[in-house]
Order: structure tokens, then sequence, then C-alpha cells
């Protein structure tokens, strides 16, 4: 028999703590910073191409960022239709750079957010807060409030989103332009809207009701958002869509009907540059990295080991916190269809993401492309017994997890990590030895070229991390008051019926 919670009207104090877990995760995110490589260059390019003066301007075409190897912002990561033209594009999803073209534009005439004499590093830095950092943040009350009015009790609820913004690989990829964070905080807001009449009801203290009109075609707009920014988000929204056709097939409508402008900017945007408007820009990528078929090949057993479970690229190697999942299905918390169309949703990413050229994501830490699942995979360990062994077990692992994204974020998530079997250990290995000699210089320890807040008031080699470390530390301990605070909530975990 499931367990219900009983509900209570929101108050001051849980204003208070979504406001302090938003400003946490702007603040710590924002501390980190890694530059850009390849994958960065080619969004960057693309704003910069659009706005800076020179002979593409106005245009969404970065071949000049594509042939200058001393370009800070060269990249190889382009796309080419020959029967198109010449015109070399960015072979990533266009939403955040189309977003980050009148930010930018914005900085170019007025100058808002730094003067011309301060780092070129700095206004990708700045549009990383705004494009990556900020929706994350946005997004971290959003999917609090998602989990209680799931059933889970105040600490539980607090302890999974902690997980999920600071345990997860959502935290060190937020510290560079990658995309796929901005898309998991936009399906997070997705599911948000979606089960808005659960929400209000937790807000309110009344019955539970449905979604209206309105927040279901805001939950098709966020979800459209987040293929944008991510091409696999395609998965979660067509379970998104399938799970709300199950519940209610005449209010699916909304939600599709508010995906549609975006999904229009998607199919013009390639129909426009590719000459396609249904294919990925990736079957035009630059040929020196693309598989037999485009960049499809059949899904190897030996990759889904390696994405999951193993040291190299496991998903659940760095975050131990999910070796709770079988108990968490077993308990059952989450409403059954909810559950078994999250599963599903993983299951398909994850053997998506086996069949894919590129699936280990380069020279990486970690497998990025399940980051946008990182919320279905937290949703499903909600329904753990929040109660005994198993509370004290997931504290142990989380906390586990998260000092692995410190270290990964203090060093960078992009790294040269060919022939390594473990590139998490080689984080910790290559943060041990920066600051056994803290004065020496990134490249000394084979680091990226590293550009911390610390940096910029001067301070040299790894003590520039101390300032963003800092921080994580006042933020962890106001949130470690918090969690204590919310104390034995006695919930199994989520119970609402369907």
């Amino acid at each position: 028999m499931e367990t219900i919670l009983e509900r209570q009207p929101s108050t001051v104090r849980d204003r208070r703590l979504e406001c302090l877990l938003l400003l946490a995760v702007l603040c710590v995110h924002g501390s980190f910073f890694h530059g850009s490589g390849w994958n960065q260059s080619a969004r960057y390019a693309t704003i910069f191409a659009c706005v800076e003066l020179g002979p593409e301007q106005g245009g969404l075409a970065i071949n000049s960022f594509t042939v200058d190897t001393h370009d800070p912002l060269y990249t190889g990561d382009w796309s080419q239709n020959p029967e198109r033209g010449p015109e070399r594009y960015s072979n990533k999803p266009p939403g955040p750079a189309l977003v980050g073209i009148p930010l930018y534009a914005v900085y170019r005439q007025v100058g808002l957010w730094w003067s011309p004499e301060d780092p070129p590093s700095r206004p990708l830095w700045g549009l990383n807060l705004l494009l990556t950092v900020l929706p994350v943040a946005l997004s971290a009350p959003l999917f609090l409030r998602l989990l209680r009015s799931l059933g889970c009790g105040a600490q539980a609820a607090l302890f999974w989103t902690l997980v999920l913004y600071f345990g997860s690989m959502a935290f060190p990829y937020s510290t560079q332009f990658w995309g796929h964070t901005t898309a998991l905080a936009a399906l997070v807001a997705a599911l948000f809207w979606a089960m808005r009449g659960q929400i209000r009801a937790l807000e309110t203290g009344q019955a539970a009701g449905a979604a209206t009109p309105i927040e279901l075609m805001a939950s098709g707009a966020f979800a459209a958002l987040a293929v944008l920014s991510d091409n696999a988000s395609v998965l979660i929204v067509g379970c998104l869509a399938l799970w709300l056709a199950l519940r209610d097939r005449q209010r699916v409508g909304y939600y599709l009907l508010g995906a549609l402008p975006l999904a229009g900017v998607h199919l013009v945007y390639h129909q426009l540059l590719f000459g396609d408007a249904l294919m990925p820009a990736t079957i035009w990528a630059n040929p020196d990295f693309s598989g037999p078929v485009g960049q499809a090949e059949a899904p190897e057993l030996g990759r889904l080991f390696h994405l999951t479970l193993s040291p190299y690229r496991g998903l659940f190697f760095s975050m131990p916190v999910l070796l709770l999942a079988p108990w968490a299905l077993r308990a059952g918390g989450l409403p059954r269809r909810l559950r078994w169309l999250s599963v599903g949703c993983v299951a398909a990413l994850l053997v998506l993401n086996a069949g894919f050229f590129g699936w280990h994501g380069g020279g990486t830490v970690g497998p990025r492309y399940q980051i946008v699942a990182l919320p279905l995979y937290v949703l499903l360990l909600a329904g753990l017994p929040w109660r005994g062994w198993l509370r004290r077990v997931a504290f142990v692992l989380a906390t586990l997890g998260g000092v692995h994204m410190l270290v990964i974020a203090c060093i960078s998530p992009m790294l040269s990590t060919r022939g390594m079997a473990s590139p998490l250990f080689f984080c910790y290995r290559l943060l041990y030895r920066w600051f056994r000699e803290p004065n020496s210089s990134a490249e000394r320890w084979w680091l990226p070229t590293h550009d911390f807040p610390g940096s910029w008031l001067g301070i040299p080699g790894a003590w520039a991390l101390l300032p963003s470390l800092a921080l994580f530390a006042v933020f962890a301990a106001l949130l470690a008051r918090r969690l204590q605070r919310a104390g034995g909530a006695a919930s199994v975990g989520p119970g609402q019926t369907q």
C-alpha cells in the first residue's frame, strides 16, 4: 500500500530555502570556469560570427573560426552540406547560441558586463553564466517542488535535489558552455509545468488537480527548448508526451501546441543551413569525426558497460548513489506509469548513446550524453524508503559522488583522456600534483587552461581555486544545516497515486 504524505501549504521558510538553493547553484557553478575547447568554441563562434565585425557578420557561418588554428576559438566541430555551398556552421544544437546572439549584441552596443581591458575570456564566462549556469540555478527550486509534490518528505526532497545539482555531472558540466545542462534545466521546467496541478496542491493544501492549458503549453515550450539545446532530449520529450497522453489524451494537445513554435525554429534552422529540416547537423559533420553511417552505429554491449559501471565512463561509477536504483524500483515509490516511463526513457537513451560513433563523448570525464537523463535517474532514486540503513547508505554514497564532482569541477570536465583507464581518478591525480606545486601553471600538470574568478584577482596557480572552494564550503555548510533542520521527515518516498 502506497503512503501519501499529508500536504501542507507552502511557507515563507520554503521560499527562503528555494532562494538559498538557487543562489548556491548560481554562485558555486558560476565560480568555476574552464574556458573553451572545440565543442564550446563551435557555440561561441556562432554568436561572435553573427555579432562581431567581420566578413560573416549578420550570419551564422563560422568559416573564419575553422581555418586559423591560432584563433582562441578555433574549432573542428563544424558541419557543411556541399550541395548548399561552402559555408560551414556549428554542428551543435542551436538553442543556446541563438539565445546568446541578442545578449552578446547588447553587450557589444552598451558594454554592460565588463570593460575592453578585461581578459578576453571574460565574455565567454559571462555568456556561460547566462546561458548555462543561470538556467540550471533557476531549475533547482522547481525540482525541489516537483519532488515534494510526488510525496518526498522535506529532508528527502532537499537531499535528492542536492544530489542532482551538486552530486551529479550537472555540476562540472555547468562550468563550460556544453548545452547538456541547459537542456537538463529545460527538461526540469517541462516536468514542473506538466505536473503543475500536483505542485499547486502542495502549495495550497488543497486536493490535487490537473495542469491548466497554459501550464501544459509552457511544459511543451520548455521541452522544445531542451531539444534545441541537446538532440538526445527528444527521447525524454517524447516520453513526457506519452505520459501525458496516458493520463489525459485530450490535454496532451496543449503540450504539443506549446512545443510547436520552438520546434518550428529547429526545423527552419536546419532547412536554411543544411537543406534538410528533419536531419540533425551532425549528419554533415566534419568528415574527420563521422562514423561509417553519419554518426550512427550498432549499439555494443561493451559500450553499455563502459557507460554504466566502468571506471572509464561509468555513470554509476562517478555517481555511486545510483547503485541504490534496484532498491528504489523495488520500493515502487513513484507513480507506476511515471516510474516505468522513466525507466524506459533512461534505457532508450543508454542504447542510443551506445550506438553513437562518439559514444564516449571525446576527451571528457564521465558519460556526458547521459546528463539530460539525470533528473529521471534522481526521480527514480527518490522512491527509496527514507529511513534506516538505506538513508545512511544514500548519504555516504551521495557524499562520495559530490566529492567526485567537486574534483572534476576543479580540474575540468574536458581532458585529453586517450588511453586512460579512469579519467575521474586522473582528475584526482592532477589536483594532488597541482597543489603540491601550487604556484606552477596549469599546463605544468597537463591541465586545461583555467580562468577561475580567483585568477582575475591575480591569484596564481592552484591558489586561484580558493575563492571558488570557499564559496562551495559556505553554501555546503548552509545547506547541510537546512538538511539537518528538515530532520527525520518519515516518508517512504513518493507515494502519490495516479
